[in-house]
């Protein structure tokens, strides 16, 4: 279990990776087709569209490694609230809730991804861009986030029995405070 873990993590980095290229690379090709648009007034016919794409793919291919680490957006009040087994449930619930969401998610952006490539569809700009390049980012994205989710939820299992069996701690946040 622990090798298909670090498969994943290292996958998800080298995404992050990607997406931070995608981004340097779309601020470069975004300059440079503002300097070619107002400065000769001869703008490119391919970076809206090409940064249209990267934009779906620097919001969604780092998106497990975002949650791995835990850098996203937290609303943290309740939970702050909640000490022991009740905080390890309700990261379960959350956890399940992000999986079973991350999974539909997952099959219907695969079905989109597989009818843009059986029937041959394509952007109607001057690049004419096969839509199955873009749409493909979505389950793969998705895939990770899955795989991600299940890595979350499964930890907490492996958490659960200590905290309510034993009473233990499971969170170090629910540490008892040292008495000064």
């Amino acid at each position: 279990m622990q090798t298909v873990a670090r498969f994943i993590v290292t996958v998800e980095r080298w995404c992050a990776v990607s997406a931070q290229l995608a981004l340097a690379f779309m601020m470069v090709s975004i300059s440079y087709d503002a300097i070619m648009r107002y400065a000769f007034a001869a703008p490119t016919r391919w970076s809206f569209e090409v940064n249209g794409f990267l934009m779906i793919y620097i919001a969604m291919i780092p998106a497990a490694s975002i949650l791995r680490t835990g850098d996203h957006l937290n609303v943290e009040f309740i939970s702050n609230l909640m000490k022991g087994w009740l905080r390890t449930v309700q990261r379960i619930v959350v956890w399940t809730l992000g999986l079973a969401f991350s999974l539909l998610m997952l099959k219907y952006t695969f079905i989109g991804a597989h009818e843009a490539w059986a029937y041959n569809e394509r952007m109607s700009t001057t690049l004419g861009t096969p839509m199955v390049l873009p749409k493909a980012i979505l389950p793969f994205g998705f895939t990770l986030l899955s795989l991600q989710f299940g890595l979350n939820l499964l930890g907490e299992f492996m958490r659960l029995p200590a905290g309510t069996v034993t009473g233990a701690p499971t969170d170090p946040l629910d540490e008892p405070k040292p008495a000064i």
